[in-house]
């Protein structure tokens, strides 16, 4: 883990690091999970329906649970021959770095995809990362990172792409962005957050 950087002071002299928190799947890079595919092989295999893929594998124990992550991490896996990232995602990763940021990534894929992600686009930028292994709902993901830095939420920059993304940051009290307009939620492409940070 790299060193925590901070900014400010706060009333009893604590420094408090700022933090910018990236989701990973078409926020940072870009790979084609065929969802359609996954769900049969799990309907299949485990003779139950699983429209809502995370929720299902959520409410399964043991083994049963361990087959289902399997799928998923064989799924990913495959996905990747067409991973590549996306473009300005370098430029905002190391204007964050520049500025100091300490520097998050919170994932629904599982941490061996993950790890082959961001060795396969030669990332080292993260200071801290949760996947799926740890934490499922995005919002207790976005407060394991707040909560390892000490960090205040009022100091946190969230980005990714999904409504979830924005509600989860924004109801801990983070500021969020997303990278495509989705809805009436703000949104910056990567291009535009790399002059605002």
């Amino acid at each position: 883990m790299k060193e925590v950087h901070t900014t400010r002071t706060s009333e009893n002299n604590q420094t408090i690091p700022r933090i910018i928190i990236f989701d990973l799947h078409e926020t940072l890079a870009l790979f084609t999970i065929d969802y359609r595919k996954m769900r049969a092989k799990l309907s299949t295999d485990l003779g139950e329906n699983f429209d809502r893929i995370m929720e299902k594998i959520n409410n399964l124990d043991g083994d049963r649970k361990k087959q289902a992550l399997a799928i998923l991490e064989a799924s990913e896996m495959e996905s990747l021959r067409d991973l590549k990232l996306i473009q300005y995602a370098d430029k905002v990763l190391e204007k964050a770095k520049q500025k100091n940021y300490q520097i998050c990534l919170v994932t629904l894929q599982g941490r061996s995809t993950v790890q082959r992600i961001l060795a396969s686009l030669n990332i080292d930028t993260f200071d801290y990362i949760v996947t799926r292994d740890e934490l499922t709902d995005r919002k207790e993901q976005i407060s394991s990172c707040i909560n390892h830095f000490k960090a205040d939420p009022k100091g946190v920059i969230v980005i990714g792409d999904k409504e979830n993304d924005y509600s989860s940051a924004n109801s801990l009290g983070c500021k969020a962005y997303l990278v495509k307009k989705v809805s009436s939620i703000p949104y910056l492409g990567l291009d535009e957050l790399v002059d605002i940070l």
